[in-house]
């Protein structure tokens, strides 16, 4: 799905779930740019009310957060 194109309609807007993700080749820092993530996504569970689920649709705990960590090059 998408957002409304008009901020008045997000009042209105329901959506069932929002996806982050990045591609650890394109950026130039990406432990920083995954830090940077998941404060958003702690963020984004805060004020929108939401729950924060892993790559595998489960709830993300902190083993996940730290196996993406290691992988990070």
């Amino acid at each position: 799905g998408t957002f409304p194109d008009n901020p008045d309609d997000m009042a209105d807007f329901q959506c069932p779930g929002l996806a982050l993700f990045m591609l650890p080749q394109e950026v130039d820092d990406p432990a920083s740019v995954l830090e940077d993530m998941i404060a958003a996504l702690d963020l984004l569970a805060i004020e929108l009310n939401g729950e924060k689920w892993d790559h595998k649709r489960e709830p993300l705990t902190l083993d996940t957060l730290q196996y993406w960590r290691e992988r990070m090059p």
